[in-house]
């Protein structure tokens, strides 16, 4: 007769979808601590969170009525990749008590949370999740407790260009995430549509100060937003021009060759709490070239193999 092991290990993928905690009537309308097993979370690439937000964990059962979820703990990380008391900044195990059996452990996962304390219903913005396998670890990157997104493939392109205003003297002052190779400018983000809880967010470093390019769910129609773009007719695809509304200390319009630039995924709503600052989950990222010139096509670089990731380790009585 098999034995189960006395651990069992999750790779937490940095790519994790909602789970909605909800149950069909009776004894399952609301959830109640139904066993007890240490679960002990690690991870690399995850970054701190600021301006109010922490990471909670979670652990998922898989009951008749549906799945189910259970606070784990909260914690955030400090500059140098440890686990933190989000209350003292103190370091902490990583090891935390869940309210369910080892054996009933089907899953773990982990959101962002505007909170210093535990929460007991999860916000949509989760950034890692997997199933626990026995005695092995779930590998997969699509599966529907991650964001069941392949971003393995990513990859992304740009050009300078103002195309909202008549003027072609300041052509080194927009960027957009563009491809000009064939001819007419074609989108140049290959991206999936942003998962549920989360937006892409282009970003250009001027001087010192990071502005936004704009907010965007599907990489292959316009940003929501022209913060410093004339009145002509914008690309069809993201990107900025910097012409005017200039930000105090800054004049428009202005030349970004050498700039950084990048993408990154950006929490919902008030999980955004710092709109103006770029969260710390990069997707992609170049530097124009100190020679650039308008209307060529520069190529940025995929950060995939610097994403969060992380394991679970679950223990079995």
């Amino acid at each position: 007769m098999m034995t189960r092991p006395r651990s069992s290990r999750i790779l937490l993928t940095a790519l994790a979808a909602v789970l909605f905690l909800t149950g069909c009537g009776g004894d399952d309308s609301i959830w109640e601590p139904r066993g007890s097993s240490l679960v002990t979370l690690s991870f690399e690439n995850l970054k701190p969170l600021s301006g109010g937000l922490n990471y909670q964990g979670w652990v998922v059962e898989n009951r008749p009525t549906g799945y189910w979820g259970s606070p784990l703990g909260m914690f955030n990380i400090d500059e140098s990749g440890q686990l933190v008391d989000p209350s003292t900044g103190e370091v902490i195990s990583g090891t935390f008590e869940a309210g369910l059996d080892a054996e009933d452990v089907f899953g773990v996962q982990v959101s962002v949370e505007n909170s210093s304390t535990q929460v007991s219903q999860p916000s949509a913005t989760f950034i890692l999740g997997g199933t626990v396998v026995t005695g092995t670890a779930d590998r997969g990157q699509v599966h529907w407790l991650a964001m069941n997104l392949d971003f393995t493939e990513i990859a992304g392109s740009y050009f300078l260009g103002t195309p909202t205003d008549d003027l072609n003297d300041n052509e080194l002052s927009g960027v957009w995430f563009g491809d000009t190779t064939s001819g007419d400018p074609i989108q140049g983000l290959f991206l999936p549509e942003a998962p549920n809880g989360w937006d892409y967010e282009g970003w250009v470093v001027i001087g010192e100060d990071t502005l936004s390019t704009g907010k965007f769910f599907d990489p292959n129609i316009a940003d929501t937003t022209n913060l410093y773009g004339g009145i002509s007719g914008e690309y069809g695809f993201p990107g900025q021009d910097f012409l005017e509304n200039a930000p105090e200390g800054m004049v428009f319009p202005t030349d970004l060759s050498g700039a950084p630039i990048f993408v990154t995924l950006e929490p919902w709503e008030e999980y955004d709490v710092e709109p103006l600052s770029p969260f710390n989950f990069l997707f992609l990222s170049a530097t124009i070239p100190g020679d650039a010139t308008a209307g060529t096509t520069y190529t940025m670089t995929s950060l995939f193999n610097v994403f969060p990731r992380g394991t679970a380790t679950v223990q079995f009585p």
